[in-house]
């Protein structure tokens, strides 16, 4: 998947320059926003149980990166008309639908951080933010409470604190409430929070959803 999607990259490079003039005439005003977050999914976390999911494999993929409001004011999406040109990715375009849905929803609202200003940029930034987390090193470096059959047990607050070590600023945990599977919680996604202009790593500002004092990592289904 990644491969491709830097082959979409050379094409959207070849394409950029008419994309930014046009972006420049057909999007909204420029929506501030206070932060942005990387969200990452865990794949076997995420399709535990649901029917509706193409299993991703045992790794972190990257959902986006998203504009975000601490406060509940609205979350800007959709902001710009330009996009991708289908005709030029054709014979990938079903596997970059999901992309090219992140883009319109929200890498065309995040012009303010110019390092994600438009499409080339929005997706380059994402990878190399994605890459330089190495989610995978946090969890092998940190302590189960237990090993089961298909899942590790993490102590909540000491995988945090793993994952605070790691990126320098407080991460937002998502998981998953599966009776049937675990009454223990099952992580299913990780925000990693930045800056707005800078891209500096803070605290993400809205709390993470797991209850209970640990939570489980699947690793197979």
């Amino acid at each position: 998947m990644e491969g491709k999607l830097l082959f979409v990259l050379f094409i959207l490079c070849i394409m950029n320059c008419c994309v930014c003039e046009t972006q420049k005439k057909q999007c909204k005003k420029v929506e501030r926003y206070d932060y942005l977050q990387l969200v990452l999914t865990w794949g076997p976390g995420y399709c535990v149980s649901n029917n509706h999911c193409k299993r991703f494999g045992e790794k972190w993929t990257i959902h986006g990166t998203w504009p975000d409001r601490k406060n509940k004011a609205a979350v800007p999406q959709f902001c710009c008309a330009a996009g991708f040109n289908r005709s030029a990715i054709e014979t990938i375009y079903d596997e970059l639908n999901f992309w090219r849905h992140e883009w319109r929803k929200h890498g065309s609202c995040a012009a303010f951080t110019k390092d994600l200003s438009g499409p080339v940029n929005y997706f380059n930034k994402t990878l190399h933010l994605f890459k330089g987390l190495q989610l995978n090193e946090v969890f092998v470096n940190t302590t189960p409470i237990a090993k089961h059959s298909n899942a590790t047990e993490y102590d909540l607050q000491s995988l945090m604190t793993a994952f605070q070590t790691r990126i320098g600023a407080q991460a937002r945990f998502k998981c998953r409430n599966v009776e049937q599977q675990s009454k223990i919680p099952i992580l299913s996604e990780v925000s990693i929070c930045y800056e707005s202009e800078t891209l500096k790593a803070i605290d993400c500002p809205k709390r993470s959803n797991c209850k209970g004092t640990t939570i489980l990592h699947i690793t197979s289904q």
